[in-house]
């Protein structure tokens, strides 16, 4: 049986995830049967320093460590990192805040 892990959000953190919600992440659900979301975020090769630093301060609310992606657009190859996070309730609140399913 796995042990509930609490995980603490400052403020610091609790501003890098707005921060990353409103510029280039995203709230997900992985899957239908989830209850809880999740925050994904993805850069170009190019922007590989910018994630690595966000993915350092939100490491702990993440299973993995960012993963290469490969892309086709407009008919060109392009490079990216990706990173998420656990599925967790406090993105589910934050879904709810940016997210309207009206």
């Amino acid at each position: 049986m796995k042990e509930a892990r609490a995980y603490v959000i400052t403020p610091y953190v609790y501003g890098i995830i707005i921060g990353v919600i409103i510029s280039d992440g995203c709230l997900c659900f992985p899957a239908k049967t989830c209850k809880n979301a999740r925050l994904q975020i993805e850069q170009s090769k190019a922007h590989f320093a910018y994630l690595w630093s966000v993915f350092c301060i939100l490491s702990p609310l993440s299973s993995r460590l960012p993963y290469a992606r490969t892309s086709v657009r407009n008919g060109v190859q392009c490079f990216g990192v990706r990173f998420y996070t656990r599925c967790l309730p406090i993105f589910t609140e934050l879904h709810s805040m940016f997210y309207d399913w009206a």
